[in-house]
């Protein structure tokens, strides 16, 4: 009895001994989905993910905010550190209230930066919180203060004499900047959870085609022993 000849065949660089029959076609398919799903899925589009009228990536527009709001920490803080530190314990509860919130605002900025560093959705969440809570009352401490002075002083930079009208009027753009600081952090916590979810159904792809070139390999090697 003539054996069955063996071809020696090439799938995209890997060489591999096929002997012919349903195995080898069972290897040979395995394969070339393992390579074409590879090639389909391999990099995550993150073209839909944009912010600030479709100008920055969400990642680059959360940085960009987060960076902002730490040098407003640090000044606001600097601010009332040096207002208010030669009246201590003297100086107003709000103001040390304020500055408790800078406080407590500063790890969670270092958190949201380890987040858009490995791409944690999970660790953007403390900075929106704390941004939301202790950052309104210390920036609204803050420019409280801020405006009382400059209205004793009587300075033209406020657009109004009376310095309610003047709070009112920076209040109110504060709280637009926190809505579009707390959309772009949602658009990139988005982003993050899509990436997340695109590598694992990937990982779990690839397990899958790697189980099943196994078994076709495994197969494959059964049948040549019986040739």
């Amino acid at each position: 009895m003539e054996e069955e000849p063996l071809n020696l065949k090439r799938y995209h660089g890997d060489t591999t001994l096929a002997a012919g029959g349903d195995e080898a076609e069972q290897l040979q398919t395995a394969r070339n989905n393992n390579y074409q799903s590879d090639d389909v899925s391999r990099f995550f589009d993150s073209r839909d993910y944009r912010c600030c009228f479709n100008i920055f990536h969400a990642k680059i527009g959360t940085f960009i905010f987060c960076t902002l709001v730490f040098h407003e920490i640090v000044l606001g803080g600097l601010y009332l550190t040096t207002k208010f530190l030669p009246l201590f314990p003297k100086c107003p509860i709000y103001a040390i209230m304020a500055m408790v919130c800078r406080f407590i605002q500063l790890p969670t900025v270092v958190v949201l930066y380890l987040g858009l560093w490995q791409h944690k959705p999970n660790y953007l969440i403390p900075f929106a919180i704390s941004q939301t809570v202790c950052g309104t009352f210390a920036d609204l401490s803050t420019l409280y203060t801020m405006i009382d002075d400059l209205s004793a002083a009587k300075s033209k930079v406020l657009l109004f004499d009376d310095m309610v009208a003047n709070l009112l009027v920076m209040a109110t753009l504060y709280v637009v900047i926190l809505i579009a600081l707390l959309w772009v952090v949602r658009r990139c916590r988005i982003y993050f959870q899509a990436r997340q979810k695109h590598e694992e159904q990937r990982r779990r792809v690839k397990e899958e085609e790697r189980a099943a070139v196994s078994a076709a390999r495994a197969a494959l090697n059964g049948n040549e022993s019986l040739i």
